[in-house]
C-alpha cells in the first residue's frame, strides 16, 4: 500500500495537466487511513485508485528512491524553490539547507545501520550515501528501500518528522473486539514512547511517538498480496519486532539527545468516545458506511458524538459522568413514563426503551448506580438493525 503514490503516478503518466496536488491529496489520505486502518484496510487505497487514476502524473514513478522521487535531496532555493504544503502553516518549520543536509546524512547512516543489524543482506541494492530525502509539502524525511526476500521484492518505507499531535490511544488504533485485535498491538515503553504496530493484508506497519518530539513510521508491502485477504502461510518480508527496532533505532531521530518534549494536549476520552461507538457500529453494520464521528463535551460535563450511516440514518450516544462525592441518586425506577420498555437488571442498573409511534426512532438508555449513563438515538431505516437488546449491548460495551 506504501508504494502506491509511485503505482499511481505511473499509471497516469502521460495525462494532461491538472490543479490537483497529488501528493498533498496522498499525503493527507494515507495520514487520515493509519488512524483508521481497523475501519478496513483496502478502502484508503480503493478511495485514491479511482481519484489518482483520473488525475496526471506531475512526474513518472520510478525503482529506486533517488530517481522515483525525481526531486533534491533538501529543499531547492531560487526562482524554482520546492513547493510547499498547502496547509504549510500547521507543519513544522522547514530546515535550512546545511540542517536538512546534515539531518539526512545522519538518518540515512542510522537506516544503514539498523537494517545490516536488523535485516543483514535484504537490501535489493547497496545503499548509498543518501537515503533519506526531505519532503516540504509533508515536512518530513523520507527513504524508501528495495527489499530482496522469500516471496519477491518488497519496498520498505520510512518517515521521520516532528510531532505535532499527541500518539493516539490504544482503542483509537489498536480495538479489542470479539474477533480479536485486528492483528494489532499497542504498546508504552519504558522510555515513554507509544509504539503501536498493524500486520494484516497487504501492509505490515510500525508507528512510534518518542518522547524526544519524533515520530517514526515504518513499512513494508507484502508481496503479491492485494485488497484485505492475506492467504495462509503468507508473511510479511520483515517481521513486526523487526520493524519495531528499526522504528525505535536511537539514530532515526530529529533531535537525538533532547530531553522529554512537551507536546499538545487534547482530550484522549473525545476520540475514543466516537471511535468506540464508530467500532461497534462496523461490527454490527458491516455492509454500512459509516462516516467519521463527531464528538463534544468534557469529563465533568459528560460527552455526546454522533455517526452518520450513509443511506441507513445516524446513532447518536450522550454519555454523563459518574456522579461526585458519594450518595449518588439510584437509578429511576421502572417503568418511566412514557417508555416502551424498563428492565431492572440483576447489578441494580436500569435500560429503559422508547420508541416512537412510526418507527422511525428509537431510545435506549442504560443507568448505572454510579449516576452514569448512557442515551443512544438511532433514526431512519437503522431503526429495524438496531434492536434494543443490540442498542442495551452497545451501551455496556461504552460504559466498561
Amino acid at each position: 500500500m506504501n508504494d502506491l503514490p509511485e503505482q499511481m503516478r505511473a499509471a497516469t503518466d502521460g495525462a494532461p495537466p491538472s490543479r490537483i496536488d497529488l501528493d498533498s491529496f496522498i499525503a493527507r489520505e494515507q495520514r487520515r487511513s493509519r488512524l483508521l486502518r481497523w475501519g478496513g484496510a483496502s478502502t484508503a487505497a480503493t478511495v485514491l485508485v479511482a481519484a489518482l487514476l483520473l488525475a496526471p502524473a506531475l512526474y513518472a514513478g520510478g525503482g529506486s528512491l533517488t530517481s522515483g522521487l525525481r526531486e533534491a535531496v533538501c529543499p531547492t532555493p531560487g526562482p524554482n524553490p520546492t513547493r510547499a504544503a498547502s496547509d504549510s502553516a500547521s507543519l513544522p518549520a522547514a530546515p535550512s539547507a546545511q540542517e536538512c543536509a546534515d539531518t539526512v546524512a545522519r538518518l540515512s547512516a542510522a537506516l544503514r545501520d539498523v537494517l545490516a543489524a536488523t535485516a543483514p543482506g535484504r537490501a535489493a541494492t547497496p545503499l548509498t550515501e543518501t537515503v533519506f530525502v526531505y519532503r516540504p509539502e509533508y515536512a518530513q524525511y523520507d527513504a524508501r528501500v528495495s527489499l530482496s526476500g522469500p516471496g519477491g521484492t518488497a519496498v520498505l518505507h520510512v518517515e521521520v518528522s516532528e510531532l505535532t499531535e499527541d500518539p493516539p490511544s490504544r482503542v483509537r488504533v489498536c480495538p479489542t473486539t470479539a474477533d480479536g485485535d485486528h492483528g494489532c498491538s499497542y504498546e508504552v515503553t519504558t522510555t515513554g514512547a507509544v509504539v503501536f504496530a498493524t500486520d494484516f493484508a497487504d501492509t505490515a506497519q510500525v508507528h512510534a511517538y518518542r518522547e524526544d518530539g519524533t515520530g517514526v513510521m515504518v513499512s513494508v508491502n507484502v508481496p503479491g498480496v492485494t485488497g484485505e485477504t492475506r492467504p495462509a502461510g503468507v508473511v510479511a518480508p520483515l517481521t513486526p519486532k523487526q520493524l519495531t527496532d528499526i522504528a525505535q533505532d536511537p539514530g532515526l531521530s530529529l533531535f537525538p539527545g533532547r530531553s522529554p518534549s512537551p507536546r499538545p494536549t487534547r482530550d484522549a476520552a473525545i476520540e475514543d468516545t466516537g471511535s468506540l461507538l464508530t467500532l461497534l457500529l462496523r461490527e454490527r453494520l458491516p455492509d454500512g458506511r459509516i462516516a467519521l464521528p463527531t464528538t463534544e463535551g468534557t469529563s465533568k460535563t459528560g460527552y455526546r458524538t454522533e455517526v452518520t450511516v450513509d443511506g441507513q440514518g445516524s446513532v447518536s450516544a450522550e454519555m454523563t459522568p459518574p456522579c461526585s462525592g458519594g450518595g449518588c441518586p439510584p437509578p429511576p425506577a421502572c417503568p418511566e413514563a412514557g417508555a416502551t420498555d424498563c428492565t431492572l437488571r440483576a447489578d441494580h442498573s436500569v435500560v429503559t426503551v422508547w420508541d416512537t409511534a412510526g418507527g422511525a426512532v428509537r431510545t435506549v438508555r442504560v443507568y448505572e448506580t454510579d449516576g452514569r449513563s448512557v442515551t443512544l438515538r438511532v433514526e431512519g431505516p437503522l431503526v429495524s438493525r438496531l434492536t434494543a437488546e443490540r442498542l442495551s449491548v452497545i451501551a455496556d460495551e461504552l460504559l466498561a
